[in-house]
């Protein structure tokens, strides 16, 4: 059942422009906080640390990271309040279905 539940959720989001939208934005910032200065200054370091130096590269991953919890509460979210919406939550919770594989298929 957990596959049918994640492949659904899969298909679904391909779907939807947020999965673009967060796509796209993931990709610009990689590109910018890596490859210009941009980096250099969310870390707030002197300007004599380089690119790469260990404390740039935490911070821009610290920064990363922080953006992709924004993007998972998105799309877990918009899952488990479209069970609500749709009324399917009571096919849901009436169908053998462990907690388990819902949890992570909808994840």
């Amino acid at each position: 059942m957990w596959r049918e539940i994640f492949w659904f959720e899969i298909r679904y989001h391909l779907k939807q422009n947020t999965f673009y939208v967060a796509a796209i934005v993931f990709f610009i910032s990689g590109l910018l906080l890596t490859s210009t200065g941009a980096g250099v200054a969310l870390s707030d370091v002197p300007g004599t640390i380089n690119r790469n130096a260990p404390i740039v590269t935490v911070r821009i991953l610290t920064f990363m990271s922080l953006l992709g919890l924004f993007a998972i509460t998105a799309f877990v979210s918009s899952s488990a309040l479209r069970d609500f919406e749709r009324n399917t939550h009571m096919l849901f919770f009436s169908r053998p279905v462990g907690r388990f594989d819902y949890i992570t298929g909808r994840f």
